[in-house]
């Protein structure tokens, strides 16, 4: 939501830069920022205000911020807002907002979203507006023209490269505690692990297969993401090791996997730098948790990847809308297990079992923090959701026919 409302705020400010009699100031109001400068900031005067709920409910509460001239509340991602718990405190700041008035002094309330069709956001709307006004661009299960679908279907038990040792794959650690992947391994544990290990392998070939030199990457949590970014730069130095080519070819090849994390982990300034060295092409690839899912926009991006499958098909629609934007084409790659995968499910808050992983983390029963997902079913839900099978990529990762 940060990172949604820092890339709003710069459109506003493009919009305000063309506005000067009189001017518009506007202000960004998050977490993970000093609240002492934004309320500087806004006791010297916004006429636009964006921000995250949680900051904008304290500077209302504190008194910091006057907000009963306002005119227009909009709800960006109004699903995601509430899937996130915050209905309380968007309830909270629309009571001190002034209700008052008729036509243009009445305060008007704004939701958006690719998916707003769900009860929760049909019910805040009610609340939040007398006779409120649905406006469906293309429909409910509308989808972006523009946008393909592809995937590249991981099975261990066919494609057994996983045994390889170059290049080299840091895992989740989920498997830790089990005996290591050797030609004999087999059961249910040991084809998860082996996965873990041949889907970076395999998103390689994907890469190499359809020369792909630009794209967006999802990963399942921030540790998968430094995982992924690990083996890119062990490509590179794989790259800059085979080359025998002159010193600057070398420095050419060595980038080849360039990349950066946008994810909830890093720093807020991490995550700005990450965003702006993809859009400025100084990376090749950017690796994201869904913090990127929704409302990013990158122009022209032709690839979004999926490492892994998200537990929703309303996620992969917002994945997958990072491409095919204003009318560009957009392929979405997804690489699917074909057997049950072990993964973190943490149930306690601030713990990372992965980074000492013991019997008791890695267990999927009661007291244990990881579970099983099974990749074939999330399929079948988001082919549902499509209205089509996926076809997949041919054997040399070709585009299908």
């Amino acid at each position: 939501v940060r990172d949604l409302a820092q890339q709003t705020k710069d459109v506003m400010e493009t919009f305000a830069s063309k506005m000067t009699e009189p001017s518009v100031r506007v202000s960004l109001l998050i977490g993970g920022e000093s609240a002492n400068q934004q309320a500087r900031e806004i006791s010297a005067g916004s006429a636009i205000v964006v921000g995250t709920p949680g900051r904008i409910n304290d500077m209302v509460n504190q008194n910091k911020m006057d907000v009963s001239g306002v005119k227009f509340l909009v709800l960006d991602e109004a699903d995601a807002l509430l899937e996130a718990g915050h209905r309380d405190v968007i309830l909270n700041i629309f009571r001190q907002l002034g209700t008052a008035g008729t036509g243009v002094n009445r305060l008007q309330t704004l939701l958006f979203s690719a998916t707003l069709h769900s009860p929760h956001v049909m019910r805040l709307a009610n609340e939040l507006c007398q006779n409120a006004a649905f406006i469906d661009m293309k429909g409910m299960n509308a989808l972006p023209d523009a946008v393909d679908h592809t995937l590249v279907l991981v099975d261990p038990q066919e494609d057994r490269t996983w045994l390889q040792s170059t290049p080299a794959v840091c895992t989740d650690r989920v498997h830790e505690v089990d005996p290591p992947l050797d030609p004999t391994s087999s059961g249910d544990d040991a084809w998860s692990h082996a996965v873990k290990v041949l889907k970076p392998r395999l998103l390689q070939r994907v890469l190499q297969g359809l020369e792909i030199d630009r794209a967006l990457i999802f990963c399942r949590t921030n540790f998968d993401c430094e995982n992924l970014e690990t083996f890119f730069r062990e490509l590179d130095k794989l790259d800059a090791n085979d080359s025998m080519a002159a010193s600057s070819e070398k420095r050419k090849r060595s980038t080849r996997y360039s990349c950066a994390i946008l994810a909830g982990a890093k720093s807020m300034d991490e995550r700005r730098a990450a965003l702006d060295a993809f859009k400025s092409e100084d990376v090749r690839f950017l690796i994201a948790t869904d913090v990127a899912a929704r409302g990013i926009d990158v122009s022209a991006l032709p690839f979004v990847i999926n490492m892994t499958l998200p537990d929703k098909c309303e996620d992969y629609v917002h994945r997958s809308g990072r491409v095919g934007r204003a009318e560009t084409p957009g392929l979405c790659i997804s690489l699917v297990s074909a057997v049950p995968e072990k993964v973190w499910f943490c149930r306690k808050k601030g713990l990372k079992p992965w980074l000492n992983p013991t019997k008791e983390h890695v267990s999927t029963t009661k007291g244990g923090h990881a579970a099983w997902i099974d990749e074939k079913v999330l399929l079948r839900d988001i082919e549902d959701r499509l209205g089509a099978a996926i076809v997949p990529l041919q054997r040399d990762m070709s585009r299908p026919p």
